[in-house]
C-alpha cells in the first residue's frame, strides 16, 4: 500500500475562453502551474491546465470542436472567461467556449466564471 504522503491526484482544469482573452488565459495558466495543494490525509493535488490552443492536437477528418470536446470531457473543473466574444459558433452552441462550459456543467463538474472588463 502506498504511503499517503506520496499519494497524488491529478485535477485537470479546463481554461475555456474565446480568443479575445488570450492574455488572461496565460495568466490563469501560470497561476495553476505554481499552485501546490495538499488536502486532508496528505493527499496532494496536481493541477494540470488544459487549453484548446496548446493541448489539443490538430487532426483531420473531425470537426475542430469535436476534437476539443474529447479533451474537455476529461477535465474535472473549468475556468470560463469571457469579454467581448463567446467563441466561434459550433454545431450545437453559439460559441466554442459556451459548448465547453455546457459539457462541463452536464458532467456535474465545478465551474468558475470570470466576466472581464477592460
Amino acid at each position: 500500500m502506498p504511503d499517503d504522503i506520496h499519494s497524488a491526484r491529478t485535477v485537470k482544469i479546463l481554461i475555456a475562453s474565446p480568443s479575445d482573452v488570450a492574455t488572461e488565459r496565460d495568466v490563469v495558466e501560470r497561476i495553476i502551474s505554481r499552485m501546490k495543494i495538499t488536502c486532508k490525509n496528505n493527499i496532494r493535488l496536481i493541477l494540470e491546465s488544459v487549453r484548446w490552443e496548446t493541448d489539443v492536437p490538430s487532426e483531420m477528418g473531425k470537426h475542430p470542436q469535436d476534437i476539443i470536446n474529447e479533451y474537455v470531457d476529461e477535465c474535472d473543473f473549468a475556468i470560463c472567461m469571457f469579454w467581448m466574444r463567446i467563441g466561434t459558433e459550433t454545431k450545437v452552441a453559439p460559441g466554442g467556449a459556451v459548448e465547453e462550459f455546457e459539457r462541463i456543467l452536464e458532467a456535474g463538474n465545478a465551474i468558475l466564471f470570470a466576466l472581464l472588463c477592460r
